[in-house]
């Protein structure tokens, strides 16, 4: 069974300091959705199980900006990348950022904004052109 997870933006104060999470592939020590870069080479953080925890999976094949799909467990972009996915059709391979962090920051023209993945409590930053809604509506959705 493939579960369509969705992701949405959420009006969200900026993180006063970023948690650090395990660099394995297991993530043990908590989500690396709190810090995505732990995540070591050939490995992204992405959603790991039907709760919507997150851990650091190997990664897929997908490039920036590239159509994704959201499965759970399963990594379709590359490393750095989460598949922001605001529609049941798809979505797209998206950076990770860490707001005031330069080294971590978006490209020219993206916001480093929180993102939120819809049904669960999990707030990351990603790098989304121009400003984000204030709620995208997006929400959980079970296909095949």
């Amino acid at each position: 069974m493939r579960i369509s997870l969705s992701l949405a933006f959420v009006a969200a104060a900026a993180l006063s300091s970023v948690v650090a999470c395990s660099s394995s592939s297991s993530d043990s020590a908590g989500s690396c959705s709190a810090n995505p870069f732990t995540c070591g080479a050939g490995q992204t953080c992405s959603v790991k199980d039907q709760s919507g925890a997150f851990a650091c999976l190997t990664s897929g094949s997908g490039k920036k900006a590239d159509a994704c799909q959201n499965t759970v467990g399963v990594t379709s972009c590359g490393d750095g990348l989460v598949c922001l996915q605001l529609v049941k059709a798809g979505g797209t391979c998206s950076s990770f950022c860490e707001p005031g962090n330069t080294a971590h920051g978006c490209a020219t023209g993206e916001t480093c904004t929180p993102a939120k993945l819809a049904g669960t409590s999990e707030t990351f930053y990603v790098c989304a052109a121009g400003a984000a809604p204030a709620d995208a509506g997006a929400t959980d959705a079970a296909t095949d």
